[in-house]
């Protein structure tokens, strides 16, 4: 049984994993690499989120264990953390790169690998 303390505990990791995943993809779309405009780089952020339901949808449907699941979220952890390591690391470690500004990516990193 799910408590209000537990469910509003759902609602913050929610929360606070949201906003940096949804501030970075946004970033990375009309970045200069990508160089969507704004709205398409919505429009694309919320398709995307789209699948969110449908995978929520199939897990209910096939009534997937805990284990299962378990090792879903973990797979989809993994594969953040890993795009973070592949795409953003060697841009902080160009030489560049201010120390401090180094430092600051560095801990933003850090602080989104956490809340993701």
């Amino acid at each position: 049984e799910c408590s209000d303390s537990i469910a509003w505990g759902i609602a913050l990791a929610t929360i606070l994993h949201e906003i940096p995943q949804e501030l970075s993809d946004y970033l990375i779309l009309t970045g200069p690499q990508v160089g969507l405009s704004t709205l398409s780089a919505l429009i694309i952020n919320f398709a995307t989120g789209l699948s969110v339901i449908l995978g929520a949808i199939i897990v209910l449907v096939v009534d997937v264990s805990s284990t299962t699941t378990g090792l879903l979220l973990a797979f989809g952890g993994g594969v953040y953390l890993q795009i973070g390591c592949v795409e953003c690391m060697p841009k902080m470690v160009n030489r560049a790169l201010m120390p401090t500004r180094k430092l600051v990516c560095v801990l933003f990193f850090i602080l989104g690998a956490v809340l993701i």
